[in-house]
């Protein structure tokens, strides 16, 4: 599960107890910066007894794993285009360049600080 579907079931599951304690939706929204339909929502799956927490990610699995296109990513100086063709060359594996700008941003939000050591070490040829 990545980092921001943990973050989003834990608001979900800390505004549903707030929920139960009877805080209004209209305050639950504003705490959680969500939208009121987004808690009404929350409270009626409640009510149905369905479970508040993270589901599968829907839509077609990753062709290649994290670790592998992280290694692909590595180089700065690439364009997307590059790094498409790299993937192509190496790992038979069509990437449309505009996905991979949206796997870097993805990459660069879900490593946080840490991730930037691992990719800096990789650059250098480092262990891990």
């Amino acid at each position: 599960m990545s980092p921001l579907r943990r973050e989003m079931e834990k608001r979900r599951l800390a505004a549903a107890a707030d929920l139960r304690a009877g805080m209004s939706v209209l305050r639950v929204s504003r705490k959680y910066l969500v939208s009121r339909i987004s808690v009404y929502r929350w409270l009626w799956a409640m009510e149905k007894g369905q479970q508040l927490a993270a589901r599968r990610a829907c839509g077609r699995k990753r062709k290649l794993d994290r670790d592998r296109i992280a290694d692909l990513l590595v180089a700065e100086n690439l364009t997307a285009r590059e790094i498409a063709a790299a993937i192509e060359a190496r790992c038979g594996v069509r990437y449309d360049p505009d996905h991979i700008s949206r796997v870097r941003k993805q990459m660069r939000e879900g490593l946080g600080l840490a991730g930037i050591g691992i990719l800096a070490r990789r650059r250098k040829g480092g262990a891990r």
